[in-house]
């Protein structure tokens, strides 16, 4: 679960946080792309 601010739940183990923040990057990239 990752809370508005940003910062990210102690549920989430930070190699899903990585992973959980390229996705996001790449969907903006795709965003501004289109």
């Amino acid at each position: 679960m990752i809370i508005p601010n940003g910062h990210i739940d102690t549920g989430e183990s930070q190699t899903q946080a990585l992973q959980r923040e390229v996705l996001e990057e790449r969907w903006h990239l795709r965003c501004t792309i289109y």
